[in-house]
């Protein structure tokens, strides 16, 4: 409907933690990336700053026309294992996105 037709890069990664710290950043490289994890909020969750998309910061303040690509981490049915998944993307400047308690399919 858009009319866009560029392709995203997909990339599937079986071992997250070698992935983060030893290939992301080679895929990856430019401080203009824009890294979000999409991660459903639970209730009860101690995970409670999960941002709307609207409410994401941009790198080093760069405007969005600016970025140069913008990275989705996107996990399996029910979301990512809380808290060592999250926290490890967190470390690599990953910001939490979610669309509240409702899960998002793709098939």
């Amino acid at each position: 409907q858009s009319g866009f037709t560029a392709l995203p890069k997909v990339t599937i990664v079986r071992r997250l933690k070698p992935f983060l710290e030893d290939e992301f950043h080679q895929l990856f490289p430019t401080p203009t990336s824009l890294k979000l994890i999409a991660h459903p909020t639970r209730v009860n969750s101690p995970m409670t700053q999960s941002l709307r998309l609207s409410q994401f910061e941009r790198p080093n303040g760069v405007k969005e026309r600016d970025l140069s690509s913008v990275v989705v981490a996107v996990g399996p049915e029910g979301g990512w294992d809380e808290p060592f998944e999250l926290e490890l993307f967190s470390r690599h400047g990953f910001q939490t996105v979610t669309l509240g308690e409702r899960v998002l399919r793709s098939d």
